[in-house]
């Protein structure tokens, strides 16, 4: 994006048959915290991911000297050939100080709006 970083990661794994979409999040927002130190939580809300409910986190956290702003959305999707289902999480983690990365983080919506369910 206009020459600076950007992190996106895809996360997708087993999930078990109980898990609620809730509990799965909660993981992995827990699972934050050795990546990337203290976090500050700053919006918490319900989307969409693949067609599926899905939770969303945007949160704040120091890289060094540094702020970053990261986005995590997860949610609890079927497996294409069979009854099973999987998390899947999407996440990016941006230097919202730059003026070319302004505007990512609704790039990085509208992007995520295509994804469809298999």
């Amino acid at each position: 994006m206009g020459g600076e970083p950007v992190v996106v990661s895809i996360q997708r794994r087993d999930v078990p048959e109980e898990a609620t979409l809730a509990e799965a999040f909660a993981e992995a927002v827990k699972a934050l915290q050795p990546v990337h130190g203290e976090v500050q939580i700053i919006r918490h809300y319900e989307t969409l991911l693949a067609g599926n409910a899905a939770l969303a986190l945007d949160f704040h956290f120091r890289a060094g000297l540094e702020e970053r702003h990261g986005r995590l959305i997860g949610a609890i999707v079927p497996c294409a050939d069979h009854n099973e289902r999987q998390w899947l999480s999407v996440g990016c983690v941006i230097d919202s100080e730059k003026p070319a990365l302004k505007t990512w983080l609704l790039d990085f919506d509208s992007m995520l709006e295509g994804l469809t369910a298999p």
